[in-house]
């Protein structure tokens, strides 16, 4: 294994951490790593090692791709506005 998880979670606080410091705005909450780690564990198990290699900084793109559609979702100020949290539960209760 020759450190494989740590390697792996080390990508992944850094990918965390990256986004946080770039998109001042939204402060890291508890689910972002659900989400960046999920897509992080998908990439870096990829059958074709080449594409694998590349998996933190895909993980990067595809997690500030999504968040750029659901950030809002974790912005406390935004949680009653049509893009919050509370805002999107109402349009799914419709």
């Amino acid at each position: 294994n020759d450190g494989l998880g740590l390697r792996r979670y080390a990508a992944l606080e850094r990918i965390l951490f990256l986004w946080a410091k770039l998109n001042k705005g939204v402060r890291y909450v508890q689910g972002m790593n659900e989400i960046a780690g999920t897509l992080y564990y998908v990439l870096a198990n990829d059958h074709n090692s080449d594409w694998a290699d590349y998996a933190e900084q895909d993980a990067y793109f595809l997690f500030h791709a999504l968040m750029m559609d659901i950030r809002d979702v974790f912005v406390p100020d935004m949680d009653s506005h049509t893009t919050g949290i509370q805002g999107r539960i109402e349009n799914m209760q419709r």
